[in-house]
């Protein structure tokens, strides 16, 4: 894959590209966030979304900061499509927790998937220098997701037995890990690929 980053934190990949959460991405969060197809994949409970509440956390800079960072994903028309970022990010023991959600559209489009894990691995490992990416897969997860989640290196680590409770049943979890040098073998198996990716920040201790 080829990629280069256009500015701070903008990364282009074969199939998608991913740009900082900015308040046009609003209506298209509500909507992903409110559709029952969408939330069924979901490894986390949250209630109802509303477009005012959604602009309140972007102006509020409550998906972005020092433990959490949030990116839009956009197809090939420069759509919105899905939304993909860390929600918990330890720099001390390098690691973080990725969320990713598509649009009902994309839901079962493995190669959406896979892109942007190729993209977000990118970024975390080589400009983050961070070592591991965790998954949530509930029982009933994406298929494209754990397919992809193969394509790219990651194997599932564990397996959490009645772990949440999500539509009326308790289900299980299974966490996926992908390791930089798991990701980078299988990526240059791929053949080579360039980056581009803007300085790191000062690491804050966590």
């Amino acid at each position: 894959m080829d990629f280069s980053v256009r500015s701070a934190l903008f990364l282009r990949g074969e199939v998608i590209s991913l740009h900082p959460l900015i308040s046009a991405d609003i209506p298209y969060y509500v909507r992903w966030l409110n559709d029952p197809e969408v939330r069924r994949y979901f490894p986390f409970h949250i209630a109802p979304v509303s477009e005012a509440q959604a602009a309140h956390w972007v102006e509020a800079g409550a998906l972005v900061g020092i433990h959490q960072q949030t990116f839009t994903i956009t197809s090939p028309a420069a759509e919105p499509v899905g939304a993909i970022g860390f929600r918990e990010i330890s720099y001390r023991d390098r690691r973080a927790l990725v969320d990713i959600v598509f649009a009902v559209e994309y839901l079962h489009q493995t190669s959406y998937y896979t892109d942007a894990l190729h993209l977000i691995a990118s970024y975390a490992f080589d400009n983050e220098s961070l070592n591991k990416l965790v998954f949530e897969v509930p029982d009933d997860g994406a298929p494209a997701l754990v397919e992809a989640l193969r394509a790219v290196g990651g194997y599932q680590e564990a397996h959490l037995a009645s772990h949440i409770f999500l539509r009326g049943v308790l289900r299980d979890m299974h966490l996926w890990a992908l390791f930089a040098d798991a990701w980078r073998s299988q990526r240059d198996r791929g053949g080579p690929q360039k980056t581009t990716a803007p300085p790191a920040p000062p690491r804050p201790s966590s």
